[in-house]
């Protein structure tokens, strides 16, 4: 990939000159590649699973996914940035930084498969099927204790190696899931494969680890480590939450007082909207450690670094979803079918609240640089309230229509929520170019 971007002369030359900028272009270059793989790969497969199981079969999986994520940022722990941040700036502490992230998902995992589980035997009493597939997914949250090691691979700009590790997993479980289609199997077969691409994805990251010199064996588990670092992600912890809440409350919220076919014709929407949320994930994270490089060298060169970013996700956003809006019942009659025919106008309003999750996505990873933790739980918060008040008015008395309605608002009032505070409207401020005044 670098070879490649070296390859074209006048690139080339001007990448040559600034190593840093050549790791992120050629690690945004890897993260793309793998959502890209993706995108193409998971839209058919997934298109496909959602013509199988029916809107009704289709509903029940996303409501087990969306159910479970309730609960998914007790297994995360909020360690991704901060973990990735220490080890930029302690690269000798490797072993007890990962070790320590590596115990503390595991024993989330085991919170959430837990919680979750027990949780469902109160909500869904009697609906064994339903708990079941909760459970199911719920597995899968521990398996992904492996990731801690990705933090390793980001603090290095080395993301290649998770991309590869990622992808092979996400392409067996693909073969899985056709499988399981051609062999006409139940929906509960479907939810089991989270766990499976976890497992799969865990053991290539191991392997690749060991090959870049890594060591389980040096692995160890820091008391003091473990809590410097939840003192720190604590707040990281309740956003995640509350990002949970308001990413998936939707459509716990639409299963409850509309139905299990309403989540299917809801969820085509969603999942062709948030097919493309890797791209401010794969652009922040990999800029990441070039922001902490930049906010020790001084303010202007971070705040103008930072500005770039947002202009660049805001962008990108907009571009994706101007034409998704305009052709949306084509896509959905095209892509799902006449079963789907619901998700069309659905779709038409939900993909705007990609420009708010690409400018929210950003702005969280100057928050950690800032090291305003507490404040991006408290702005997630804000949404969350706004979130669950509009679905539950508007799901009452305009349907699905509602549910995309309140899913833009809430999104869009996390990001606004930077202008109330002196040290974060800078941010908003930034888009406009007037972050000076």
């Amino acid at each position: 990939m670098q070879n490649l971007l070296l390859s074209l002369p006048v690139v080339g030359k001007w990448l040559s000159s600034r190593p840093m900028l050549l790791r992120v272009v050629e690690n945004i270059s890897w993260l793309s590649l793998d959502k890209v793989l993706r995108l193409g790969v998971g839209l058919f497969v997934g298109v496909w699973v959602a013509r199988y199981l029916g809107p009704a079969g289709y509903g029940m999986l996303n409501y087990a996914v969306a159910f479970v994520t309730l609960f998914s940022a007790l297994a995360t722990l909020g360690l991704d940035q901060i973990v990735v941040r220490e080890l930029v700036h302690s690269p000798e502490n490797e072993g007890k930084l990962v070790g320590t992230s590596f115990f503390l998902k595991l024993m989330g995992g085991v919170i959430v498969l837990f919680l979750a589980t027990f949780t469902a035997f109160f909500v869904h009493r009697g609906d064994g099927k339903t708990i079941l597939m909760i459970f199911f997914v719920s597995l899968g949250m521990v398996a992904q204790a492996f990731l801690a090691i990705d933090f390793f691979f980001q603090s290095k700009i080395l993301s290649k190696y998770t991309v590869i590790a990622q992808n092979t997993a996400f392409f067996v479980v693909s073969l899985l899931r056709v499988f399981l289609i051609l062999m006409r199997l139940s929906v509960e077969w479907f939810a089991m494969m989270s766990l499976f691409e976890a497992c799969i994805a865990g053991i290539f990251l191991v392997f690749f680890y060991n090959r870049k010199g890594g060591h389980i064996s040096n692995w160890k588990f820091d008391g003091e480590m473990a809590k410097k670092l939840l003192y720190h992600s604590w707040p990281l912890i309740l956003s995640s939450v509350a990002i949970s809440l308001y990413m998936r409350v939707d459509q716990v919220m639409i299963r409850n007082m509309l139905g299990e076919k309403e989540v299917g014709w809801y969820s085509a929407a969603v999942s062709l909207t948030e097919v493309w949320y890797f791209i401010p994930g794969v652009i922040a994270s990999s800029v990441f450690p070039a922001l902490v490089e930049a906010k020790k060298i001084g303010e202007k060169i971070y705040r103008e670094r930072a500005r770039q970013m947002l202009w660049l996700l805001a962008g990108v956003a907009v571009f994706m979803a101007l034409p998704i809006s305009l052709l949306s019942k084509s896509i959905v009659q095209v892509l799902f079918g006449d079963a789907y025919r619901a998700s069309g106008g659905v779709l038409r309003l939900y993909v705007w609240a990609s420009v708010f999750v690409f400018l929210g996505v950003g702005s969280s990873y100057l928050l950690v640089v800032e090291g305003l933790e507490k404040f991006s739980f408290l702005r997630t918060c804000v949404g969350v309230v706004v979130n669950v008040f509009f679905n539950g008015v508007l799901i009452k008395t305009m349907g699905l229509i509602g549910a995309g309605i309140a899913t833009v608002i809430g999104q869009g009032v996390v990001f606004l929520f930077l202008f109330l505070s002196k040290k974060t409207k800078w941010i908003p401020l930034s888009l406009v170019g007037l972050e000076k005044k």
